[in-house]
Parts: structure tokens; sequence; C-alpha cells
């Protein structure tokens, strides 16, 4: 009869424990990674960011130094962001505990979970106003404001732009401009990093500039009369006469509806210092089939100190009759 080969079960059971206890004991637990990548940053706490998901890339343990050398994906989100990282984890196994030795971010994704809104470009259109106004302030009827915003933006796309338009309308005019906003999206959400503007336009009111203007002091007069608008030019008569002590200052005359052109070389910016600040004063001018002078006037928007527009042309300020 053959002799069978015993192993005592308490031998067999300590056996098992200590591969069992070599097969974790190698390992830094998941939960001492997730604290230690938490405890790493201000991230996690600031943003509201929940951790859905740990991806371990790469696991190395080193039994000479007894240390663990983890690379893990962490996938976490809040209400608005969708946000991805990646960590090199070095961990150090002293006396069957382990010590996280350092922790170091590799990469990091932050993407929106909705696209770039008008809400969105609304908060930051100070900003925007800022750019396309320059640095002056103006005054409050030629404060620009953004009339219209195509926006070109995707969910999950941390990049967006929104073509703009400009506008500071008053009674005779508005003031127009065109801008290409650039968006990137960051935990804090969308921010504003480059704005490009484009030059000033003018678009003529023709129910507003149309009509007489006109001012008369003593023997001095000068009357405008608006037939209509085109572009940004406008068609008028024009006269003025100014006399004092016998003596005749000047005297212009067009008596048939001519073209007053908005005058771009000589008033670039149409800003006029006022005592509120600024505001725009397009300047028109008329000239005859040789390019001579004939005659100009320059609209002065209703401000805080008049609550009408004015045209200044010959001897003052002519209002609308």
């Amino acid at each position: 009869m053959k002799k069978g080969i015993y192993i005592p079960l308490s031998c067999a059971i300590l056996t098992v424990a200590a591969l069992s206890g070599c097969s974790t004991t190698n390992k830094i637990p998941d939960a001492t990674i997730e604290n230690a990548i938490q405890d790493s940053t201000n991230i996690y706490s600031d943003y509201g960011l929940s951790i859905q998901q740990f991806s371990f890339d790469s696991r190395n343990y080193d039994k000479q130094e007894k240390t663990e050398a983890v690379t893990v994906t962490v996938n976490a989100d809040n209400a608005d962001t969708s946000y991805t990282a990646t960590y090199d984890v070095l961990g150090k196994l002293s006396d069957k505990s382990w010590r996280i030795v350092s922790v170091t971010q590799t990469s990091e994704e932050i993407k929106p979970k909705n696209a770039l809104s008008y809400e969105d470009v609304s908060l930051l259109s100070d900003n925007l106003i800022k750019d396309a106004q320059g640095s002056a302030r103006f005054t409050e009827a030629c404060t620009m404001h953004i009339q219209d915003c195509t926006i070109d933006s995707t969910s999950l796309s941390d990049t967006a732009s929104a073509n703009l338009i400009f506008s500071a309308d008053t009674q005779c005019f508005s003031v127009k401009r065109e801008g290409l906003a650039i968006f990137n999206y960051t935990l804090g959400g969308w921010t504003l990093s480059d704005c490009q503007i484009g030059d000033f336009d003018i678009e003529l009111n023709e129910s507003g500039l149309s009509g007489t203007w006109s001012l008369t002091e003593g023997k001095s007069y000068t009357t405008l009369t608006v037939n209509h608008t085109d572009g940004s030019s406008a068609y008028a008569t024009y006269d003025s006469y100014s006399q004092s002590m016998g003596y005749v200052f000047f005297e212009t005359h067009v008596s048939e509806v001519s073209e007053f052109k908005l005058n771009m070389e000589d008033n670039l910016y149409f800003t006029y210092c006022t005592d509120d600040g600024m505001e725009y004063q397009p300047y028109f001018e008329c000239t005859d089939s040789s390019g001579e002078y004939r005659a100009s006037f320059t609209i002065n928007p209703e401000n805080s100190a008049s609550d009408t527009p004015t045209i200044w042309a010959g001897i003052g300020h002519l209002t609308k009759q």
C-alpha cells in the first residue's frame, strides 16, 4: 500500500495567505491613489468635480526598492464640464504600509458639456464692447452694443468663435463695426481669448435725417434740406449766408440737390470730445464735378445735454424744423 503525502491544513492556509499577502502588498490600494491625487490639487474641490472613473495605464512594482510607479487616468465631471487628467504616482512600501512619494500630472483635458451660447457671450460683452469702442468712454447715445451674434460652437469642443456686429444707434445714424471673437473653455467657464475688430462704418437713418435743418441769427442764416439718403451719402441743398456791420463774411449756395459724401479720411473714427466723454460725429462733404469743395456739415448726435441731434454747418448748430 502506497503511503499518501499529507500536507497539514494549517500549512496550506499559511502558504495561500502568504501568496495572497504578496499580491496585495505589492499594489498601492486604489483608494490611496485616489486620495493622493485629490490631495495634490484643489481643482476637484474648487470646481465640484466628482471622479467617475480610474483607468490604470501601467503599474510597475520594483521589488528591490519596494516602490510602485503607477500611471492613472482620471475621468471626472460637474454639471457643466467633463474633465480628464493623467497622473504619474509613485508609492513606497514600508512596514507593509504604502506611502505616496509623489503625484505628477502629465496631461489635462477640459471640455464643456454644452456649446457656447449667446448667454455666455453676453457675460463677456463688456470686454467685447470695450474692444469695439476703444479706450475712450462714450456718451450714452453713442455707446455700442452687440446687435447681432452668430456662434460657431459644438458640444465637447473647448474652442468656439462668434461673428459679431456692434452698433451705436442715434436718431440720424448708426455706427457699425464687425468683429470676430475667439473663446476658450476653462474650468471656470468660457473665456475670451481674442477679439478682432473691423473698421467703422456708418448707416444713415433716412427718416431721422431727411427734412430741413436751419438756424437764423440776425441777418445770418444757414439752411440744409436733406432730400434723401443712399448708403453713406446724403442728398441735400445747402444755403448759408452771414453778414455783420454791412460786411458779408461768407455766402454759400448749393441750390440743386447734391451728394454729400461721408468723408472717411478727415473723420476716420467719427469721434468728438464733449463734457460727457466722446461721441460719434460723422462729417459729410460736397464737391462739384471737378472735385472742388462746395459745402459740408457734421451730425452731432443727441446726448445728455441735448435730447435732439443737431447739425453743425456754417454759422452754428442747426436744428430740424
